[in-house]
């Protein structure tokens, strides 16, 4: 009813803008996605506050360093006693690290923190492959003591990289 007093009143001035606010109620919005992380293309348009990037680089690195501490302790106990999910727990892992990294690549940074971007990208890289490398070690009954100083190497650099940003 009311709907009605007001076209009757406004014409189709509103009765244009009604049906344009109905359909963008029913699309909704699109995230942007990129075409491929591999290009360095952003998926964000603008770059975050000094303040959002650093949070934003920290929970990143959370990420990172909770995977690699898990399997860090895995592969200290792997010696006294083997855990029989570790492939597929590993796998995960990796999975997830993909992901994270694939998001930090196409995440616009602060100004000015475009190299510390990119060395944080390289160290994510080099952990991965010091999980790849473990993995491949798990699937082959190898032992796999020798990857703690690997995985403690990857954390104090993640999170020292993650501590430039409180500068």
């Amino acid at each position: 009813r009311l709907i009605k007093e007001v076209l009757m009143k406004k014409g189709n001035k509103c009765l244009i803008a009604l049906m344009f606010v109905s359909l963008l109620t029913l699309t909704g919005c699109d995230p942007i996605v990129p075409d491929s992380p591999e290009d360095g293309q952003y998926a964000t348009q603008t770059p975050m506050s000094a303040v959002e990037y650093s949070i934003y680089v920290n929970k990143q690195v959370t990420v990172y360093t909770q995977q690699l501490t898990t399997r860090m302790t895995m592969a200290r106990n792997a010696e006294n006693a083997g855990y029989e999910n570790e492939l597929s727990q590993t796998k995960n892992s990796i999975e997830i690290m993909k992901d994270v990294l694939d998001e930090v690549t196409v995440t616009m940074p602060s100004n000015g923190r475009e190299n510390d971007r990119k060395e944080l990208i390289k160290a994510m890289k080099t952990a991965i492959g010091h999980m790849e490398d473990y993995q491949k070690a798990v699937e082959d009954g190898k032992s796999v003591s020798g990857f703690i100083g690997n995985f403690q190497n990857d954390f104090n650099g993640l999170t020292g990289l993650a501590n430039m940003y409180y500068e």
